[in-house]
């Protein structure tokens, strides 16, 4: 409890006042002096006399980088009283709008704040900070409780050409293909374009080798390696990003990364359980022996992240859709669904919302 700085100033007037009309015998004075320093004291036994509310903070669990989120401040109250409301934010999370001067009613108070970062972003502690009598003293109240919300990677929606998935077999396939079903020698009327040709330069006979296809029907599991490197969070967005459009597309996928590892499995839970390594997803290689048992795996190549089964390797840039020259971001993941996708230009910010009761 301390005064406001427009309190010291009515305290500092009646000190000079006092000593002035001591110095002088000016009565006059007095009837000034009087109700500054009552002022003052039922300020001071006001915000004395209030009890530490109780304050509940409610944030959604997750969110995707450059997302909006809306955060709930619970204080419960009988009697409305103006309050000066603030939370803690961690690195990589942003609100406007805080400090704000809100009448606590009982009313959650809601606030808006922004995910610029993958991983979890701390929330809190609270303060809240309440005024006595015009305005001049106060009573911040401190509440340790902190919450966390996990920021998902990235997501973006996979187009790829025909051209560009060349170089990788239709057992990593993405919507519009067929599952690969291992090599078979070349028979008149093959496509040229379904030949193996590394598969075909080992062969003794000079024989070539063409890739044999599954229905789509007949889709099972793959697994999904990241070899981040340096480049942590561009491969985090392209894993989460291919992982996210295959389970869409009917894949059991599993998740291999330098720290975590993830059985195939479909359904929400495992893409949850998939971003949410990929969020928590830190620099590092994968071992030489986990890379070559994914089947496909993304990897950083200088300040790129590719997408290669082994043999091939295709720019990440050549797979992603893309809108007026922008990569087109996939909504946040909803169980059963691929569609539903909204252009974004990374890294752009938008405006937040105030603290609002």
């Amino acid at each position: 409890m301390t005064l406001t700085r427009r309190g010291w100033a009515v305290a500092a007037l009646a000190v000079a006042l006092l000593l002035l009309a001591r110095a002088h015998g000016a009565r006059s004075i007095n009837a000034v002096v009087a109700p500054a320093l009552v002022a003052l004291a039922g300020a001071l036994l006001q915000v004395h006399l209030r009890d530490r509310p109780d304050v509940e903070r409610r944030a959604p669990a997750t969110g995707v980088v450059d997302e909006e989120l809306t955060v709930e401040l619970d204080v419960p109250t009988d009697r409305p009283f103006a309050a000066t409301v603030d939370d803690g934010l961690g690195d990589g999370v942003t609100a406007e709008g805080l400090p704000g001067t809100t009448t606590l009613d009982g009313s959650p108070i809601r606030y808006d704040v922004r995910l610029w970062e993958r991983g979890e972003r701390r929330l809190g502690p609270a303060e809240l900070t309440v005024e006595g009598l015009l305005g001049l003293a106060r009573k911040t109240f401190y509440y340790n409780d902190i919450d966390a919300v996990l920021a998902y990677p990235r997501t973006y929606r996979l187009d790829p050409s025909a051209g560009a998935l060349e170089g990788l077999p239709a057992s990593r396939p993405l919507p519009g293909t067929d599952e690969f079903d291992g090599l078979r020698e070349y028979e008149r009327g093959d496509s040229r374009r379904s030949i193996h040709w590394k598969s075909s330069a080992k062969r003794p006979d000079e024989e070539l080798l063409v890739r044999q296809y599954a229905s789509a029907e007949e889709r099972g599991e793959l697994t999904v390696g990241v070899s981040p490197g340096d480049l942590d969070d561009e491969v985090a967005d392209v894993a989460a990003s291919l992982v996210t459009y295959l389970l869409d597309a009917g894949f059991e996928i599993g998740l291999v990364a330098p720290d975590e590892r993830l059985d195939p499995d479909a359904g929400r839970h495992q893409r949850d359980a998939a971003l949410a390594a990929l969020a928590r997803l830190g620099p590092g290689t994968l071992s030489d022996a986990a890379a070559e048992d994914a089947d496909l795996l993304v990897r950083s190549t200088g300040s790129d992240a590719v997408v290669s089964d082994g043999d091939d390797a295709v720019a990440f840039d050549r797979l992603v859709a893309t809108a007026g020259g922008e990569r087109v971001r996939h909504q946040r993941p909803v169980e059963g669904t691929a569609d539903g996708v909204s252009p974004a230009k990374s890294g752009e910010r938008g405006t937040n919302g105030e603290v609002s009761a």
